[in-house]
């Protein structure tokens, strides 16, 4: 009974730190080259992150969902983006995706 009784609080201790471990692999600056101008977006350790652009810069929160990258925006809006080869492919509602590349380690 004690070894199954560990066997689960492990494996719930794994669970408990994927969400961690996942978003630290994420976590960096990035880039995207769009035809209306270049875009740089932070996402840092704490779940926070910045989109700029050469004419506004948004706060927002961020999490990792199933392997999706969520920006949760002030305003209540969501932005999901998932992953590509180089960064995070992201959809912008109204507008095109973007391929953010990382710039950072």
């Amino acid at each position: 009974m004690i070894p199954r009784l560990l066997a689960v609080l492990a494996l719930m201790a794994a669970l408990a730190l994927a969400p961690a471990c996942r978003r630290g692999e994420a976590v960096g600056a990035y880039d995207a080259q769009p035809p209306s101008g270049p875009v740089s977006m932070v996402l840092q350790e704490d779940g926070r992150g910045v989109w700029k652009t050469d004419m506004d810069e948004i706060s927002f929160s961020w999490s990792l969902r199933q392997g999706k990258l969520v920006l949760h925006t002030r305003d209540g809006g969501v932005i999901t983006g998932r992953p590509a080869t180089e960064g995070w492919l992201v959809s912008v509602p109204g507008a095109d995706e973007y391929l953010f590349r990382r710039t950072t380690p």
